[in-house]
C-alpha cells in the first residue's frame, strides 16, 4: 500500500466539507418543525460525509487530502432561497460536495527552504540552532474565495540520501490574503522505513465565507517529503 503523508488539515483546503449556517429554530422557520429541520440537517450531513468518505487524491501523487466530521446548521435564508423544498436543498448540497471535492484535487504542497537571518531574534528564529529551516506550504483552496496558504515549519537534513533530524517547529499557520482562516489542531510526522521519506501531517479547521454563508471544514493535508526535497 502506498505510504502517504497527511499534512493538514480534521482542507480540508481546503476544502471543504464542514458547512455551518446560523441555526433555525422551529418557531423562526415557520414551515419545518424542529424535528423536521434536524432530520434534514442530518440527511445533508450523511450525504456530504459519504462524498468525502475516502481519501481525496490530488494531481500530485505525493499529496492527499482527508475531510471528515461534516456538520451543517441550516439558516432561514437558505431554506427560503429553496422555498423550503427538501429535495432541492439536499440536491444543492450534494452538488456542492462534488464541487468541493473537485477543487481539492488541485491541492499543492511545496517545500521551501528558509535562511535564518538572526538566531537571537524572536518567534520561530529563537528556537532554531541551525542556519536554515524548511516550510511545507499547502495551497488548498477554492479559487473563487482566493484561499492562501497553510504552513508548517520544520527542520531536517539529507544525510547520504536519507532523512535525518526531522523536527516540527511550532504549530501550523496560515498566510496570504484570503477570505478565510485556519485553526490549527495538530501536526505530526511519520518516518518511512530506512528513513527514505517522511510523511508530514497537518490537521485543522478551514473557515471561509461563500456567498455570505460561513463554511467550516475539518481537514487533514498529506505530503510525503523525500531527501531530494532537502536541498
Amino acid at each position: 500500500m502506498k505510504n502517504i503523508n497527511f499534512f493538514g488539515l480534521s482542507l480540508v483546503l481546503l476544502l471543504i466539507s464542514f458547512v455551518s449556517f446560523n441555526t433555525v429554530s422551529a418557531e423562526s422557520s415557520g414551515i419545518f418543525s424542529e424535528s423536521e429541520l434536524k432530520d434534514l440537517e442530518n440527511e445533508i450531513n450523511e450525504i456530504m460525509n459519504a462524498e468525502f468518505e475516502d481519501l481525496i487524491p490530488t494531481n500530485d501523487n505525493d499529496v492527499y487530502v482527508e475531510v471528515d466530521d461534516i456538520s451543517i446548521e441550516l439558516e432561514k435564508s437558505t431554506l427560503e432561497f429553496y422555498d423550503y423544498d427538501k429535495e432541492m436543498i439536499t440536491n444543492s448540497f450534494k452538488e456542492k460536495a462534488k464541487e468541493i471535492k473537485r477543487d481539492l484535487t488541485g491541492t499543492e504542497v511545496e517545500i521551501i527552504k528558509n535562511e535564518v537571518q538572526n538566531e537571537n531574534g524572536i518567534g520561530i528564529q529563537s528556537v532554531i540552532k541551525k542556519k536554515s529551516y524548511y516550510t511545507a506550504r499547502v495551497w488548498s483552496g477554492v479559487p473563487a474565495v482566493g484561499w492562501g496558504y497553510i504552513n508548517q515549519d520544520f527542520q531536517a537534513r539529507n544525510k547520504s540520501g536519507k532523512i535525518s533530524g526531522m523536527k516540527l517547529l511550532g504549530s501550523s499557520y496560515d498566510t496570504g490574503v484570503t477570505a478565510g482562516g485556519w485553526t490549527h489542531n495538530r501536526s505530526w510526522f511519520d518516518m518511512h522505513k530506512y528513513a527514505v521519506a517522511a510523511d508530514i501531517r497537518m490537521k485543522g479547521v478551514v473557515s471561509y465565507v461563500v456567498k455570505g454563508s460561513p463554511v467550516r471544514t475539518s481537514a487533514t493535508f498529506l505530503k510525503t517529503v523525500y531527501p531530494r526535497d532537502l536541498k
